[in-house]
């Protein structure tokens, strides 16, 4: 069985320990999937069209900081089978991609962060797009 979670922005490590327990229960490798949004590298907002393209992208610094992220996790996750992996692009044609490519069983998506997240409703979206099935989990400190 595998597992996904893919998280942008901030780490939640009791998000990302949560997964790795389920992991473990399923005896599940654990895929990671932190997602990078080209506009955090890029200022070229008037021009949506190119903001996906590597070419105008900082690579030296991209990698740099998706070693940082991956050193990061890996501090974290430490009791399971588990592979991060850092992509830029859109969130869910992303997720879909991978679901696709490293054969997901369950997508654990962290409860939305923030009010693009709420706007958007990534969940319904990605359920649209993915046959697996999506669980959600909202940590204890967004709960209260």
């Amino acid at each position: 069985m595998n597992i996904l979670i893919p998280i942008s922005n901030a780490l939640d490590t009791q998000t990302l320990l949560h997964a790795e327990n389920i992991a473990v229960e399923k005896k599940a490798k654990l895929f990671v999937l932190y997602i990078t949004s080209p506009l955090t590298f890029s200022s070229v907002y008037a021009y949506p069209s190119i903001l996906y393209s590597i070419a105008n992208l900082n690579r030296d610094s991209i990698d740099a900081a998706h070693r940082a992220i991956t050193s990061k996790i890996n501090s974290i996750l430490t009791h399971s089978d588990k592979e991060v992996i850092c992509q830029i692009g859109p969130q869910i044609d992303t997720i879909q991609s991978i679901v696709q490519e490293c054969k997901i069983d369950l997508v654990i998506m962290p409860e939305e962060q923030n009010l693009f997240d709420k706007l958007t409703n990534n969940q319904d979206r990605l359920s649209k797009k993915i046959t697996v099935p999506i669980m959600l989990y909202q940590s204890e400190k967004k709960q209260a």
